[in-house]
């Protein structure tokens, strides 16, 4: 709630314009220091905030996700959830009503979910975790308003286990080289969808 609260101020002082590129979800996407520069030239917002749930993000929408009315929403969050010890099909219910609450008050935007990585420090936790990927993956075959990118693939080395060289000295959080992987994939998604942005 401070998190959010500190979001709310930021917005009183300079509110961001309409139709960008909004960034949200857990740790991962706020310690996305580059995230402007890797994006260009789109316009972005980064409201990612430590240790999110799924339900933390939708007891907020009317906060950090309606007022903004953006084009597209880029979306990382689940695995705080898992690893909280909620079952991956509450993650999955939770995420539904992100994705029908964006989908009623924003018709025309379009969210793009990022798997849950393959993090060293939770790989334990992965058979729930691809419960939620291989959910989300079908939800977006159904569903013309979702997008599901897959950077786990290339975050696995080629025996299926984390590539160590991506993560911090927390196996948990990326690195640059991290971040670069899913910079190449955000982009060519969103370049699919939006190419008008990227001239």
């Amino acid at each position: 709630d401070e998190d959010i609260e500190q979001f709310v101020q930021q917005d009183k002082i300079s509110f961001p314009p309409i139709n960008q590129f909004l960034f949200i979800g857990s740790s991962s996407i706020r310690l996305w220091e580059s995230l402007e520069e890797d994006m260009k030239p789109l316009k972005v917002i980064n409201r990612g905030f430590g240790g999110a749930h799924t339900k933390h993000i939708n007891r907020h929408l009317d906060k950090i996700v309606f007022p903004y009315m953006p084009k597209a929403i880029i979306f990382f969050c689940g695995s705080n959830d898992i690893n909280g010890w909620n079952s991956p099909q509450k993650v999955i219910y939770e995420f539904e009503i992100f994705l029908n609450s964006v989908k009623k008050a924003l018709p025309k935007t379009k969210v793009f979910a990022i798997s849950i990585q393959p993090s060293p420090s939770r790989f334990n936790q992965r058979p729930r975790q691809q419960e939620w990927n291989g959910a989300v993956r079908r939800l977006a075959k159904s569903n013309s308003n979702l997008v599901y990118i897959d950077v786990s693939s290339p975050m696995l080395s080629s025996n299926n286990m984390p590539r160590l060289e991506l993560y911090t000295d927390d196996t948990l959080h990326m690195n640059e080289k991290g971040y670069k992987i899913w910079t190449n994939l955000v982009r060519l998604n969103l370049k699919k969808y939006f190419p008008e942005d990227f001239l």
